[in-house]
């Protein structure tokens, strides 16, 4: 949901959970600082009720506020959840503190090739968790985007829509919102331009900086919580934000007015919600059993291809597109898939 900075819509990245180099001012209290909209309502009181641990939790929007805090020293949190780019700042600062992996038996069950990209930054993973991973991208409301921009075709590169002037400027009128970050913003910007995303060439951030001056007067908000649900009401049209978030944004918007979902396809297998995997979802019309069918496709970060009915929600299909250890196969009675024992 809130990775490091995008290298456009296809970069992806590692949020993670890292201890924090503070002592534990009361016993039997856990705090943490965490993004918002990372957990579920009944989390914190299931946690509380099955430890007996209470849990204080504040929620922080960016990753400048999270490091400000550490930087300054005494703030109390035991766990916090930044972006990975700023963990290493903060590993590399002394605020962190090992784990004591005896502790936590269940590092077993994580990503192996997470965690083997997470090791780059915290060698030996010795002070850092993966938590979520995703990617900055851009949040559409179609239909509004294609009535601002009138006889304009809509851009073959999403990003056009946030940093190409002509037609950000059509788009001001529906409202356009970037992430109030500018470790977000500006590697987007270089990236866009064919620059290094973390360029060490004063020009190329000289040429992101004109870039950024030239849509800025059609940029009408700043914001890295609120554009979930300004996206999902309908309050602006086009959004740079994160994977998970704009997929919020997609559930609350479907029928806002009653709250009922037209139908929802789960591709974890418990009574979950997995937000941060509905990423690379395509529409498109394919020939199934010799008729014509409106589909959508999905391959998701648990290993499996999707293929299901976008009119209906019915399952057609889903095959391993990677080796998949976690689970056998997707029952196609139930949609879900089958785990691996042990």
């Amino acid at each position: 949901m809130k990775p490091i900075a995008a290298l456009a819509a296809l970069a992806a990245a590692l949020a993670l959970a890292a201890p924090v180099a503070q002592a534990q001012e009361e016993p039997k209290i856990l705090n943490i600082y965490n993004w918002s909209d990372y957990i579920a309502e009944d989390t914190i009181a299931n946690f509380e009720k099955e430890t007996g641990i209470k849990v204080r939790y504040d929620n922080f929007d960016n990753n400048e506020i999270v490091h400000a805090k550490l930087v300054a020293g005494k703030s109390g949190y035991d766990l916090v959840v930044p972006s990975s780019n700023w963990a290493k700042l903060q590993l590399d600062g002394g605020l962190l503190q090992p784990l004591d992996k005896t502790r936590i038996p269940n590092l077993k069950n994580l990503d192996p090739a997470l965690q083997k990209q997470l090791a780059e930054i915290d060698p030996g993973n010795e002070h850092m968790v993966v938590w979520m991973w995703g990617f900055t991208t851009v949040g559409i409301n179609v239909a509004k985007v294609k009535a601002a921009l009138g006889d304009t075709p809509m851009p073959d590169n999403a990003w056009d829509l946030l940093f190409k002037p002509e037609i950000v400027a059509k788009l001001q009128s529906c409202g356009v919102s970037f992430l109030d970050s500018a470790t977000e913003v500006m590697p987007a910007a270089l990236h866009y331009l064919g620059k290094p995303a973390y360029s060490k060439n004063r020009a190329d951030y000289n040429a992101a900086a004109n870039l950024l001056r030239s849509v800025r007067p059609h940029v009408t908000l700043f914001s890295s919580s609120g554009y979930i649900n300004d996206l999902a009401n309908g309050s602006i049209c086009a959004a740079m934000g994160w994977s998970g978030d704009i997929n919020i944004a997609r559930q609350r918007a479907i029928d806002g007015k009653t709250g009922a979902y037209k139908w929802h396809y789960q591709t974890v297998p418990g009574e979950t919600w997995d937000f941060d995997s509905a990423m690379d979802i395509e529409l498109a019309d394919l020939e199934i059993g010799g008729k014509l069918r409106k589909v959508l496709i999905h391959a998701p970060k648990n290993g499996f291809f999707y293929v299901i009915d976008r009119v209906t929600g019915e399952f057609i299909s889903a095959e391993p597109f990677v080796k998949v250890n976690w689970a056998s196969r997707v029952d196609p009675k139930t949609g879900r898939p089958v785990e691996t024992p042990g």
